[in-house]
């Protein structure tokens, strides 16, 4: 990579990781302060705007940042339809705010939508400044926005959840992150937008944008048709339990994992010509994705008891969803680089099917498992929806994008078994020692930190040791860069 990609995949890690962490952070916080009912209010809320945001246009971004060519008419025309059409969104999600209430049994779900819808319109108005910051590989800048908003919403929210304004506290958060990050990119961005709207360059996009559009909304419903069928079959509480455990490893998988793939959208692009250097790009990012989600993940998955026990009791049922779910983060580490993969050789539409065939057998695996267990106890029905989601993600994503990965880029099957024997035993290796340590060898009786510390150190070294032991790539980079860092320090103390 040259000195420019490093920069930028560097600060991909920083944006996803400081935004992200501070996120996390903010959330634990909050779930331990307004518990899983207000919690689930406010997600029942965020999926039904995420779709309609989706709607609005967010995959415009991925127009901007894949076109080889792009002319200030496409972007003037993006900006201003991008822009009219969120309005009609944000109409359209204060219109249907008592509907999706009554679909979810869940009356106060109503006024959080009305406040939240004006985001739409917020978000649309991002979308064009944040598309050419990452068109240019402007990360930092992009991470600077993220992180500020992040942190001016969480001490909104954090504030106001502490002095009891329950739900409310969420929706402030919401507000306060999404005004400061639209002016800090509108800050950080050149463009500045002309009374134009071309219907030539309308058509020159369209294309590639409704295969775009079709792959985004296939994402939404692989990633979030889960919580949406459980607010609608089980209530607030069990989708409260359900985001929480997801997003810990969601979170994970943005941070390590969608850093990656959020770098290799431009810079593919930029090589989409070049099949020895698109083929070096895919490699080293599979390599570099699998390698950090793995052994962080079933690490993870092994202490998931411990990780849920510091949020209180309400929460702690919820472990053995969070241990398979793990493994759903951790085959997604793989898979979510195919979608980005075939945007940047311009073949959106493909993704699009392979996210949307997913999303589907997802799905109905989904209603069948739910319709048994709806009479069982809410760790139960977490415990068989969360299952339901790995065995899918097990026996169709994975094998689907493999073949997808092999046919858009020429890597022989074995060449792939072989880059994700490592990643896979040091998952294994985590989430055994893991369990191991903090049922049977750790005494519950000590202090939480100290088991926390015995239990994910343990189980993080080995994991890393696996790691490094059989995939001999990944050991010979991890003592180049030990190296670098050791010279650096010492030259430094000299």
């Amino acid at each position: 990579m040259s000195i420019e990609s490093g920069k930028a995949l560097s600060w991909s890690f920083v944006m996803n990781i400081s935004s992200l962490g501070i996120n996390a952070g903010l959330m634990f916080v909050l779930a331990a302060i307004l518990g899983p009912e207000n919690f689930g209010i406010v997600a029942i809320a965020s999926i039904f705007l995420f779709f309609l945001q989706i709607l609005g246009g967010q995959f415009f971004i991925t127009v901007l940042i894949q076109r080889d060519v792009l002319e200030e008419e496409h972007v003037d025309t993006v900006f201003w339809l991008s822009s009219c059409w969120c309005v009609l969104m944000a109409c359209l999600a204060a219109l249907m705010a008592d509907f999706w209430a009554g679909v979810n049994r869940t009356p106060d779900v109503a006024p959080v939508i009305m406040a939240l819808a004006p985001l739409v319109l917020i978000k649309g108005l991002a979308i064009v400044p944040r598309g050419l910051l990452l068109r240019h590989l402007d990360f930092k800048h992009t991470t600077i926005a993220m992180v500020l908003g992040s942190l001016c919403g969480g001490i909104g929210g954090i504030y106001l959840g502490l002095s009891g304004y329950g739900v409310w506290a969420l929706v402030v958060q919401q507000w306060i992150l999404e005004i400061v990050l639209l002016c800090l990119v509108w800050f950080f961005s050149r463009f500045r937008p002309h009374f134009r709207f071309s219907r030539k360059h309308l058509i020159d996009v369209l294309p590639f944008a409704r295969g775009a559009f079709l792959n985004e909304l296939g994402g939404f419903a692989q990633s979030r048709s889960e919580a949406i069928l459980l607010g609608i079959l089980f209530g607030p509480v069990l989708i409260a339990l359900y985001r929480i455990t997801d997003r810990m490893v969601q979170i994970i998988t943005s941070i390590l994992s969608r850093s990656i793939a959020s770098f290799l959208l431009p810079f593919a692009s930029r090589h989409q010509n070049d099949e020895v250097k698109l083929k070096q790009i895919i490699e080293q990012c599979i390599r570099l994705s699998t390698a950090l989600s793995f052994p962080v993940l079933g690490v993870l998955a092994g202490n998931a008891p411990l990780v849920l026990e510091v949020l209180g009791p309400e929460w702690a049922i919820a472990w053995i969803g969070l241990m398979l779910l793990c493994v759903v983060g951790a085959l997604q580490s793989f898979s979510l680089l195919t979608p980005h993969l075939l945007q940047a050789i311009g073949r959106p539409g493909i993704g699009a099917a392979v996210t949307w065939g997913t999303a589907a057998t997802s799905v109905c695996s989904f209603v069948i498992v739910a319709y048994y267990v709806q009479s069982e106890s809410v760790q139960f029905q977490l415990a068989a929806v969360s299952g339901a989601r790995a065995l899918v993600f097990l026996l169709i994503n994975v094998p689907v994008n493999l073949f997808v990965i092999i046919w858009a880029v020429g890597f022989k099957a074995s060449f792939l078994g072989k880059l994700l024997l490592g990643p896979l035993t040091s998952f294994v290796a985590g989430t055994g020692l893991g369990y191991a340590l903090a049922h049977n060898f750790v005494p519950s009786e000590w202090d939480w930190i100290i088991r926390f510390i015995l239990s994910v150190g343990g189980s993080g070294a080995l994991a890393i040791a696996t790691l490094l032991i059989i995939d001999i790539k990944v050991r010979d980079v991890a003592i180049r860069n030990l190296k670098h860092v050791t010279h650096r320090f010492f030259t430094r103390i000299s």
